[in-house]
C-alpha cells in the first residue's frame, strides 16, 4: 500500500472506507451523528485537527471500510491498518481533541466488534472492559440523573484531573446517551458469549451500581427534537427490571428496544448461572421467584414488540434492529428455561417455540440485509442447539413413539434454517465460521 507511510489515507480512499462502513455502523455499534461524522472526516484539515474526528477514530473506520470491501487484497492491508488503528487510539486521550473522550470510545467499540467478527475474542473482551472503564469514567452512567452526583473524573492527564465537559449542544449530549447504551449492550453480549454462565456478570451490575441515563434515541429522528430540554432519568435499568416497560420518553426507539432485550438476554443468561440442583430449598425459592418475574418480564416484553416484517423490508434501515431485538429476546426465553427442558414440558415447548422465531424470516431474505450484528452467531447457535436437543431424545423415543418421524421431519426443517442463517453470514466471520461448525460438529454427534 503506497500511502501506509503517511498519517492518514488519500482523501478517495477514506471517502471510499466510509461509503463501504457508514450501512453497516449500527451494527457494529456506531453511536456518533452519521451525517455529522462523514462530513467532518472529509474536510481538508490534517489529522488530529479539532474539527475532525481523532486519529483512532478515522483510522478504525478506515479500518472496517476496507473489511467491508470485499475483495481479498483487503486481507493483506488489514494487519497494517489494525496496528496504526491500535496505536492511534492508545495515544488519542493524550491530545487536547475536545472530542476525545467520546471518539477514544466510539473507536474502543468499533474496534471490540471487529475483534469480536473475526474470532479474537481476547482482543475483543479487552476493549470491552477498555470501554465500559471509560464510559464509567466519563460518567455517561449518570446523564441527566434527577439525583445529585459528584462529577466524575476520567483520570489524571499531564498530572491534572480531567473530568469530561459539558456538551456544547444537543446532539453531542444524544451520542453520549446513545454511547452509554452501546456499550452497555456489547457488554452484556460479550459477558453471555465468552464468560461460563456462573461468571456472567460484570462492572455494569456491581452492588450499588445505579444508571440513571435516559434511554436511548434513534439518530436518524434527532432533527424531530425528541431529547426534551426537561428530560431526567432515574434508575432506568432497575425500573425497567421492576416491570415499568416503557416510559413513554423515547423509550420505545429501535436502539431502546434492542438495549431492553439485551438487558433480558443478560438477566436470564445470569439466573441460569446461579442455578444448581443442589441449592438449598431458601435458594431455590428465591430463585423460583427470580426467574418467574424474568418470564413475565420477557412475556410481557415481546407481546408489545412489532413482528419482523416479513416481505420486502429490506429498504427500512432498521430491519437489522428490528431482528435483532426479537432474536435477543427468543433466545432470552431459551436462556431462562433451557436447564429445565429435560424435565418439564412446558420449558421444553418455550424453547422450541422461541428457537423457531429465530429462524423464521418468512420471505425475507437476509442476503439482501448487509451485515449483521456479530451476537447474531451465537444467538442462531442457541436456536440450532435446541433443535439438535430436541431431535436427539425424539430419536431416543422413536421405538415407542409413532409420530416421532414427523416430528423429527418438523424439526429438521427448523434446523436447516438456521443453518442456512448462519452458512449466510459464515463466509466473511470467523466467529460465526467457527459457531457454525460447532453446531454442525453436535448435529453430527446425535
Amino acid at each position: 500500500m503506497p500511502y501506509l507511510g503517511l498519517e492518514e489515507p488519500p482523501l478517495g480512499h477514506l471517502q471510499a472506507s466510509l461509503d463501504n462502513f457508514i450501512p453497516h455502523a449500527q451494527q457494529f455499534g456506531f453511536f456518533l451523528h452519521v451525517s455529522t461524522f462523514r462530513a467532518s472526516a472529509l474536510l481538508a484539515f490534517q489529522s488530529g485537527h479539532p474539527s475532525r474526528p481523532t486519529p483512532g477514530l478515522l483510522s478504525v473506520v478506515h479500518l472496517l471500510g476496507v473489511h467491508f470491501s470485499q475483495p481479498e487484497a483487503a486481507n493483506n492491508q488489514e494487519p497494517s491498518l489494525l496496528s496504526r488503528a491500535v496505536q492511534h487510539v492508545a495515544t488519542d486521550l493524550l491530545s487536547s481533541h475536545p472530542n476525545k473522550v467520546i471518539h477514544t470510545l466510539q473507536a474502543e467499540v468499533l474496534l471490540a466488534y471487529y475483534f469480536l467478527r473475526t474470532g479474537m475474542l481476547l482482543e475483543a473482551k479487552y476493549r470491552v472492559g477498555t470501554a465500559v472503564s471509560l464510559t464509567l469514567g466519563a460518567g455517561l452512567h449518570k446523564i441527566r440523573s434527577a439525583n445529585i452526583t459528584t462529577p466524575s473524573t476520567i483520570g489524571i492527564i499531564h498530572d491534572q484531573p480531567f473530568a469530561l465537559p459539558l456538551p456544547q449542544d444537543g446532539l453531542q449530549e444524544a451520542e453520549r446517551i446513545n454511547g452509554f447504551w452501546t456499550v452497555l449492550m456489547l457488554h452484556k453480549f460479550i459477558t453471555v458469549a465468552l464468560e461460563s454462565p456462573a461468571h456472567v456478570c460484570g462492572a455494569l451490575e456491581a452492588p450499588g451500581m445505579q444508571i440513571d441515563t435516559p434511554w436511548p434515541i434513534d439518530m436518524d429522528r434527532f432533527e424531530e427534537g425528541i431529547l426534551r430540554p426537561d428530560l431526567q432519568g432515574n434508575s432506568t435499568v432497575r425500573a425497567f427490571l421492576n416491570g415499568y416497560l416503557s416510559d413513554n420518553v423515547h423509550g420505545d426507539s429501535y436502539f431502546a428496544l434492542a438495549s431492553k432485550a439485551a438487558i433480558l438476554f443478560h438477566r436470564a443468561a445470569h439466573l441460569t448461572g446461579q442455578w444448581s440442583p443442589t441449592m438449598t430449598h431458601r435458594d431455590q425459592l428465591a430463585y423460583d421467584a427470580a426467574a418467574r418475574s424474568v418470564n413475565v418480564l420477557i412475556e410481557s416484553f415481546r407481546a408489545n414488540l412489532a413482528p419482523i416484517p416479513r416481505y420486502n423490508a429490506t429498504h427500512d434501515p432498521n430491519i437489522r434492529s428490528i431482528i435483532l431485538t426479537h432474536a435477543l429476546v427468543d433466545a432470552a426465553s431459551i436462556k431462562l428455561h433451557w436447564i429445565f427442558a429435560y424435565a418439564l414440558s412446558t420449558s421444553k415447548e418455550i424453547c422450541l417455540s422461541a428457537a423457531r422465531n429465530m429462524v423464521d424470516y418468512g420471505d425475507l431474505n437476509l442476503q439482501d440485509l448487509g451485515y449483521m450484528n456479530p451476537i447474531m452467531g451465537n444467538l442462531w447457535m442457541t436456536a440450532c442447539l435446541v433443535f439438535i436437543d430436541e431431535i436427539s431424545r425424539t430419536r431416543q423415543l422413536r421405538s415407542s413413539w409413532s409420530e416421532a418421524p414427523v416430528v423429527e421431519d418438523s424439526l429438521l426443517e427448523s434446523y436447516r434454517n438456521g443453518l442456512k442463517a448462519m452458512s449466510l453470514f459464515s463466509q466473511e466471520s470467523n466467529l460465526m465460521r467457527y459457531q457454525l461448525t460447532k453446531v454442525q460438529e453436535a448435529f453430527e454427534a446425535i
